[in-house]
């Protein structure tokens, strides 16, 4: 073995892991709060995916992924269709998600839970000023 050969094939492993790391992880399932997102899902922004199914084929994946998930139309006009999730793991971290269509683009928006408010802090054994 050369000296140095030992670099050579840990900067190619190493490379090979950033090349196929994102398709390891599309196989694997997205998560957005604890949601399992279909595969082939991309982020367009904050809690915003684009999803690479058909409306329905999207749906099909939710109702199968999520058994008995509640749902409801929450849009039904010409070239837009919406449908509403709601979680049905109180402990999960999002409250529901909609998924859309408009010019046969699928997207799927996920409503994420807001963090409880911390209460003020108090201060102990501080006296009272009396005027």
């Amino acid at each position: 073995m050369k000296p140095g050969s030992y670099k050579a094939r840990a900067f190619a492993l190493a490379v090979s892991c950033l090349l196929f790391a994102p398709a390891v992880a599309q196989a694997a399932g997205t998560r957005a709060h604890g949601l399992i997102l279909p595969g082939g899902v991309q982020e367009v922004g904050e809690n915003r995916y684009r999803a690479s199914e058909s409306y329905e084929d999207t749906l099909k994946f939710f109702d199968k992924t999520y058994k008995g998930i509640p749902r409801k139309a929450i849009v039904n006009q010409p070239g837009i269709r919406a449908m509403h999730f709601e979680a049905v793991d109180p402990k999960s971290g999002y409250e529901g998600f909609n998924v859309y269509e408009k010019d046969n683009e699928v997207r799927i928006f996920v409503i994420a839970k807001e963090e409880p408010a911390t209460p003020a802090s108090t201060k102990k054994g501080g006296k009272k000023g009396n005027k």
